[in-house]
């Protein structure tokens, strides 16, 4: 599955996104959702661009890092925290578009990178490979009832899992989430 996708023929959207997302953890790239394009007159989709993660321009300007902050009222010099420019302008990308008979077909697809990609230990990081589907909610919502801390509740998924790779999430999405769960529940 490592060559071209043009051709492929699906129903729907979200068919293709998931095998782009699969093709992407085979060679070793993120993927995010693009351009958008509908029909004018009834607003249906009509075409619909994936692109590789590092897709487009970054950040322009002077380093974030370098510029030391004053805080009013401690006095005190700080400086802002280091974000990494991810954007390389790679090309990377499909186009699918709905064909006569109502499916999606991809019709482009560009393979070449301009960055590094991922070796297979650390595609579990990708942001569109990290998922806490229904179930691990349903199971990280009752630990949280139980008592369990975030952090315990991730590594007992680690364990039952065969390893923190295989959870299908980062301990920061876990935590998150049990944010989000807590605050449900106070409101």
């Amino acid at each position: 599955m490592r060559g071209s996708l043009v051709g492929y023929v699906i129903e729907t959207l979200g068919e293709i996104n998931e095998l782009y997302r699969k093709y992407s953890t085979l060679v070793g790239f993120s993927i995010r959702k693009s351009t958008i394009r509908k029909i004018p007159k009834t607003g249906e989709l009509e075409e619909q661009y994936f692109v590789c993660s590092c897709h487009g321009l970054g950040e322009e300007g002077p380093p974030k890092d370098q510029t030391p902050i004053s805080n009013e009222n401690d006095n005190k010099k700080r400086k802002e925290k280091k974000q990494a420019i991810t954007r390389t302008k790679c090309k990377a990308q499909t186009c699918d578009k709905k064909n006569k008979e109502g499916l999606f077909e991809i019709l482009h697809h560009v393979t070449n990178h301009n960055h590094k990609l991922t070796r297979l230990p650390w595609q579990h990081f990708h942001r569109s490979e990290r998922h806490i589907n229904g179930g691990k909610a349903k199971t990280i919502q009752t630990l949280q009832e139980a008592g369990i801390g975030p952090a315990d509740s991730y590594r007992y998924l680690g364990a039952a899992a065969g390893g923190e790779q295989y959870v299908g999430h980062t301990l920061k999405d876990h935590m998150d989430l049990s944010y989000r769960l807590k605050i449900k529940e106070i409101k």
